[in-house]
């Protein structure tokens, strides 16, 4: 009678471990599945700021080509304004 009901007592105790075992792994899985989450919404925020960036720049630059490209005009018809004198 006692081993019966420590063999019962056992397998229950067998069972509830193996039960927190899959609960920690789940809890472990949902924790990665929620880093890898967190980590592509960072990597994707991190690539609009470099588009963002990147576009900034461009127009910055084509600015600045503009300002020269239009100063460059400016002198050559100061430049021939001065050949026509």
């Amino acid at each position: 009678m006692l081993n019966t009901q420590w063999k019962k007592e056992e397998e229950y105790e067998r069972e509830m471990e193996r039960q927190r075992h899959l609960l920690s792994k789940e809890r472990n899985l949902e924790l990665l599945r929620h880093n890898d989450a967190e980590k592509a919404l960072r990597e994707e925020q991190l690539r609009l700021e470099k588009e963002r960036d990147k576009l900034m720049l461009n127009k910055a630059l084509t600015k600045e080509q503009q300002i020269e490209r239009l100063e460059l005009e400016e002198k050559l018809r100061r430049r021939q304004e001065v050949v026509d004198l």
